[in-house]
């Protein structure tokens, strides 16, 4: 029996969906809808379990994932079933019954979904960074999600979060400027969303809230960054340089992978350079024995050579790199 490499598997099953949809959208438009009483159940059971089954036998069971995760397909084929069968007037409490069955199916399978990931946030060994945990979830869609709570987290919480920095510990807010910058971007923004939603308010009142909208969800993610870079300092470990700027990079580097550490005279011109640095210019260059990964927003990798770093401290943490 032929086995379906995963890249092959979804393209596969759209195939056989597609297949699928036009044979009973030709059904359901032909005269046997309405002449055999039969022929409307087979459409419906077709869209609603056939179709289902079709996408656990190729997607979900060869990566052992449970049939539950079929559930928004039987959703869809529901939607369809309604649409087509409007012809088949008798066939409607049948249709709309199995329309809630499988959005149930669907509340229950979010509710599985979100119940893990917050086991595994919650359960997340040692770790003390939101931003972290997120990684424990192996879902990308919950990631998303969970990166919106954590930047409101920042922005709403971080504030009253009060920290003191340990000896191992190093901040790059005190003396970047990244406060002031932010604070002008900021400006910026209320400046120009008041005028753009005036401007807009005269044409289309609903567009003017909405582009208001999106600059005070850039505020909330102004504020958050800031937050993120105060309460999340990079960390000089016994064997590792454990890199964290604001919401944008994180990275353990373990320092045996260090090859040298030294105050920076010129920004290297490299794609493998990492510039970390807000409202200042680097202070120490930082350069690796192979290629290390650092990640961005969701996971985001990009690998690099060399860091150039800003911290509040350079001189410290010169030291702790050379101990």
């Amino acid at each position: 029996m032929m086995t379906l490499t995963k890249p092959r598997r979804l393209p596969v099953f759209a195939t056989l969906a597609v297949a699928i949809l036009v044979v009973e959208g030709i059904v359901a438009h032909s005269a046997a809808l309405s002449h055999t009483r039969l022929v409307p159940y087979a459409v419906l059971a077709d869209l609603v379990l056939v179709l289902p089954l079709v996408f656990y036998a190729l997607v979900l069971r060869p990566e052992k994932r449970a049939l539950l995760e079929a559930a928004p397909v039987a959703t869809t084929g529901s939607l369809v079933a309604a649409v087509l069968l409007a012809r088949a007037p008798h066939l409607g409490p049948v249709v709309l019954w199995v329309g809630i069955a499988a959005e149930v199916a669907v509340f229950a399978l979010l509710w599985q979904k979100l119940s893990a990931a917050a086991r595994r946030f919650k359960t997340a060994g040692g770790i003390d960074d939101p931003l972290l945990r997120l990684e424990a979830i192996p879902e990308r869609w919950l990631r998303i999600v969970g990166l919106e709570l954590v930047v409101g987290y920042y922005a709403l919480v971080g504030p009253r979060v009060r920290r003191t920095l340990a000896a191992s510990e190093f901040s790059y807010t005190e003396k970047s400027g990244l406060g002031g910058l932010l604070f002008a971007l900021g400006f910026v923004t209320v400046v120009e969303g008041l005028v753009v939603h005036f401007l807009l308010r005269q044409w289309r009142p609903a567009a003017g809230w909405v582009f208001s909208g999106l600059h005070a969800y850039t505020l909330v993610w102004l504020a958050a960054a800031y937050q993120a870079a105060r309460l999340r300092p990079v960390v000089v470990t016994a064997n590792s340089l454990v890199f964290r700027y604001s919401l944008l990079w994180t990275a353990e580097i373990p320092r045996a992978q260090l090859a040298s550490v030294a105050p920076i005279k010129a920004m290297p011109d490299d794609k493998t350079v990492l510039r970390a640095a807000f409202g200042d210019e680097p202070k120490l260059l930082l350069t690796f024995s192979e290629p290390v990964a650092v990640k961005g927003l969701l996971g985001k990798q990009k690998q690099i050579t060399q860091l150039a770093l800003f911290v509040d401290a350079p001189e410290r943490l010169l030291a702790a790199l050379e101990t």
